[in-house]
């Protein structure tokens, strides 16, 4: 069994200067991102095996609540 690890973000597009430097491909790479720390977090601290472990990131494709309130962002 492979473990997945799946980031996400609401449908708001990153307009800060710096956090646009350091996610240049916007909420994609943002959700991407948050899916590599937490995988690596299982893999060093929880000790889960690399083989087992694999990250997705959807950006604000794949919404797991509609966007449509601050409270669901």
């Amino acid at each position: 069994r492979v473990l997945r690890v799946v980031g996400h973000t609401d449908n708001t597009p990153i307009v800060q200067p710096e956090t646009k430097a350091q996610f240049p491909f916007g909420n994609l790479q943002l959700s991407a991102q948050r899916a590599v720390v937490v995988g690596n977090f299982l893999i060093e601290e929880c000790k889960v095996p690399r083989s087992r472990l694999g990250v997705e990131g959807y950006g604000d494709t794949r919404p797991l609540k509609e966007n449509s309130s601050a409270e669901n962002k």
